[in-house]
């Protein structure tokens, strides 16, 4: 194919920093292996195999000369029949098998491409084969067509038109086992089939795993959507993703399942799987290696896989925004951080240490899941008592001036699981300086204010409430003394957090500042999705109507004074009208009169106004110079 590309424009090669960490653990050094497809280069060279023990199979002529001068490895153009006969200890297809046949070879089904790569894998030989789900949270939430629907460039057919594609995990196994191979691991991969950041054992690291990192699960989840490009979704996958890996749907709903299949050797014994869901031990031997990776004997016997040779159960790879890009990986209960950046020193005050989130991972489901579900149903006694547990866990980590500092500081609700023995940080890598309690308190739960009044979560207060309302209203159900000067420096420090984790400048940090201030009900979420914006479309319609209503009662109110008054005034004419009253002024017309008369009383004395600036101050001394009296006027006629 001399006039073609995979390897630019869209939909682009896979790759991703939690494929290159996988394929750093699943792939032996000395093994021969197979890249099948269009990889990123550097997925392929970050395997840990000397280049001349690599095969690069493209089908594009263009891309195959590229790769060859840049990779040092092997460079095959063509189908799977270009290296037929051959025999590799590891084969990478995390592309799956709609762009590893060529347009030159046979145009089959995606069965046969599964076969004719099968048949190249030696026996103990690891498969790592990614098959896109069709039905997965990115297809659901698409806003636009899919990369094959938008580009004429791709010509394969979708998944409805091929009846033997795999649409489960169990086809999947299924299809795998007519050749010969037995999956040992499957992952499910999250945001995106192409580029996944976050590897997840269904089994091993759902909400109800014996390990209980629900979560670790949901943070990595969030992670995982966390600096897209932001383009446009019918819906937040996240919140899809989370729902349906709560409810045990998470096979059947994430963007991409990735097996780890093997051959079974007839050499070499295999262990018992009934311990773990990790590959047994000779799953990964490879032709042409003994355990301490030199030669292969001549005698032919195969060798065993190397010691301590265990996948890990999830691999999470943040985004790469930021001062410091990190790896976290699960294995088991424990957990590693491999960094891949050096840290740039401090950022607004904010610093962080990789290195100290390995260790153990907490129990429990998320503290804010548990939290925004009792929202969800209006339970006030449970959000109440969830705040509470949240406050007095956090003033027990506060030094004796009332302030908290180091993890505990930047650790939001989301970071936080809920163990039986209370909250506890699943990334205690961020650091930062002493904060009033206050002041760390707010700037938690504004941000949950602020998830709650975006993502359209339903909640049992007033639906016209702001994120700084919202947060003084959240504070006093934590049983602590709302403080608007508190959230205002939440906001800000909140922004600090916001933009440390993201690399931004001076300016990238103000206007995160200033967003955070302003967040009300009709705040378009972080994601461009459609659904939540008409969840503030409709928040705003409602917000809208709740004005004119009071605009519209504020009107009744003051045509009604009008009335009043106009009415006032009416009664009032009549009553100058009448006889009564023109009797009632002729008969206090001489009273009037002697109150103004010479001799009278000072306060009583009539004078004329023009002349009030003329009158001194002492108003007992009537011949002052500068008094100008004027004599009374005649009395009225009386008629």
């Amino acid at each position: 194919m001399p006039h073609w590309s995979d390897l630019t424009g869209p939909p682009g090669p896979c790759g991703g920093r939690a494929a290159v960490t996988l394929l750093a653990r699943a792939v032996s050094p000395l093994a021969r292996v197979l890249v099948a497809g269009p990889h990123e280069p550097a997925l392929v060279a970050g395997l840990p195999v000397p280049p001349e023990r690599i095969t690069w199979l493209l089908r594009s002529r263009h891309d195959a000369v590229d790769a060859a001068r840049a990779a040092g490895a092997e460079v095959v153009c063509g189908g799977p029949e270009a290296v037929a006969g051959r025999s590799y200890d590891v084969i990478v297809a995390l592309d799956g098998l709609d762009r590893v046949v060529s347009a030159e070879g046979p145009q089959a089904g995606w069965v046969p491409a599964l076969d004719a790569l099968a048949a190249l894998l030696a026996p103990g030989g690891l498969l790592l084969l990614g098959v896109a789900n069709p039905l997965g949270v990115h297809e659901l939430t698409a806003l636009t067509p899919t990369p094959h629907e938008a580009a004429d460039r791709h010509w394969h057919a979708p998944a409805a038109a091929d009846p033997d594609r795999p649409g489960s995990p169990d086809r999947l196994r299924a299809v795998l086992a007519r050749d010969g191979l037995t999956v040992r691991r499957l992952w499910l991969g999250y945001p995106d089939p192409l580029a996944p950041v976050l590897l997840l054992d269904p089994e091993a690291c759902g909400p109800d795993a014996p390990g209980g990192m629900g979560a670790a699960v949901d943070l990595a989840l969030a992670g995982a959507w966390a600096g897209r490009d932001g383009a446009a979704v019918l819906s937040d996958p996240h919140t899809l993703a989370a729902d349906a890996l709560a409810n045990g749907l998470g096979s059947a709903f994430a963007p991409l399942w990735l097996v780890a299949a093997v051959r079974p050797s007839t050499t070499v014994p295999q262990a018992d799987t009934s311990a773990g869901p990790g590959i047994p031990e000779g799953s990964l031997a490879t032709s042409g290696m003994h355990p301490g990776h030199g030669p292969m004997p001549e005698s032919g016997e195969r060798p065993a896989a190397r010691s301590g040779a265990v996948l890990p159960e999830l691999i999470h790879a943040e985004p790469a925004a930021g001062p410091h890009t990190a790896t976290w990986t699960f294995t088991g209960a424990e957990r590693a951080a491999v960094t891949s950046a050096a840290p740039d020193g401090e950022l607004f005050g904010i610093t962080r240490d990789v290195a100290a989130v390995a260790g153990p991972v907490p129990a429990g489901p998320g503290f804010e899941r548990v939290l925004r579900d009792a929202c969800r149903r209006r339970d006030t006694p449970r959000v109440r008592a969830l705040l509470a547990a949240y406050a007095d866990w956090l003033r027990g980590r506060t030094d004796e001036q009332g302030q908290v500092a180091g993890a505990y500081a930047c650790t939001g609700l989301d970071g936080l699981a809920l163990s039986p023995g209370g909250p506890a940080v699943l990334d205690p890598s961020w650091s930062a300086g002493p904060r009033p309690l206050a002041v760390v308190l707010a700037r938690t739960l504004h941000r949950f204010a602020e998830r709650l009044l975006t993502g359209g979560a339903v909640h049992p207060w007033p639906s016209t409430l702001d994120a700084a309302e919202l947060t003084l209203v959240l504070v006093g159900a934590a049983g602590e003394r709302p403080d608007p000067a508190a959230v205002t420096a939440a906001v800000e420090f909140d922004a600090d957090l916001r933009a440390a984790a993201a690399g931004l400048d001076q300016a990238g940090r103000d206007r995160l500042a200033r967003r955070a201030a302003t967040v009300g009900t009709g705040t378009a979420p972080d994601v461009a999705a459609y659904r939540e914006l008409l969840l503030a479309d409709r928040r705003l319609r409602g917000e809208l109507e709740h004005a004119r209503g009071v605009a519209a009662r504020a009107e009744q109110q003051r045509r009604a004074a009008e009335e009043a008054a106009r009415a006032a005034r009416q009664t009032v004419a009549q009553l100058k009208g009448s006889a009564s009253f023109r009797l009632g002024r002729a008969l206090l017309a001489p009273a009037r009169w002697a109150r103004g008369r010479p001799g009278g009383s000072a306060a009583g004395r009539w004078i004329c106004p023009a002349q009030v600036r003329c009158i001194p101050q002492n108003l007992a001394d009537r011949r002052s110079p500068g008094r100008l009296e004027h004599p009374p006027p005649p009395p009225p006629k009386v008629p």
